[in-house]
């Protein structure tokens, strides 16, 4: 996968999104690792793992060619948005007060606290225009700080050994990421993060407060 910011800016498309030109690598490049106890990459590098042991799915082609596919995540940056706690649309630090990190939500989701997400923070600066130029969230967006966001799970594709040395797909699940047993014969496409400790916040109150050091 190759990601590069030479031909990507937040004005295009927020960090996290897909672009066409990125396409999944065909699971016939996965294999068992040396020790049979779960899947991997035939030609692996440290980026395809995570700091759980996870495996994580791959695209191919170039962040900022073709055109932003805005509801799909390229699984790898937003991968990298949750262990870095980077915002979801410019990929530098989000906005961290003693109230907690930045998330948007939207009005008809359910109360925050205990929320499972899988939408990255954001920063001050980013939020602001996102909810006035996404048109999923204009109208709709509420700004939710959690002091305690705990990364405690993952998506992605099952698979089992079909006993001739290759691998079966199984089905499309949700693990725990202390699950060392099932964690490693999943191909990971998303990072699920609870948000604990939540406070709803007025995001021109914040802009007012913090501006730009948050």
């Amino acid at each position: 996968m190759t990601t590069s910011k030479r031909l990507w800016t937040p004005d295009r498309a927020p960090y996290v999104a897909s672009w066409s030109s990125e396409l999944p690598v065909l699971e016939s490049s996965l294999t068992l690792r040396p020790d049979g106890g779960g899947i991997a990459w035939a030609d692996g590098t440290e980026r395809d793992t995570d700091p759980f042991g996870g495996c994580w799915a791959r695209l191919e082609g170039t962040q900022g060619e073709g055109e932003p596919l805005l509801d799909h995540m390229n699984p790898h940056r937003q991968r990298d948005c949750f262990l870095n706690w980077w915002c979801q649309v410019c990929a530098t630090a989000c906005s961290t007060t003693d109230q907690g990190r930045l998330f948007l939500r939207i009005l008809d989701d359910p109360d925050p606290e205990g929320a499972l997400v899988t939408q990255p923070p954001v920063c001050l600066p980013c939020a602001y225009q996102a909810v006035r130029r996404c048109p999923h969230l204009r109208g709709r967006a509420v700004a939710v700080r959690s002091r305690q966001p705990r990364l405690c799970r993952a998506k992605g594709f099952a698979y089992v050994p079909n006993g001739d040395g290759g691998l079966w797909s199984a089905m499309r699940v949700d693990v725990p990421l202390d699950d060392k047993k099932r964690l490693p014969w999943v191909l990971l496409s998303q990072y699920v993060v609870e948000l604990r400790d939540c406070t709803v916040v007025v995001l021109d109150q914040e802009l007012e407060r913090h501006g730009a050091t948050a």
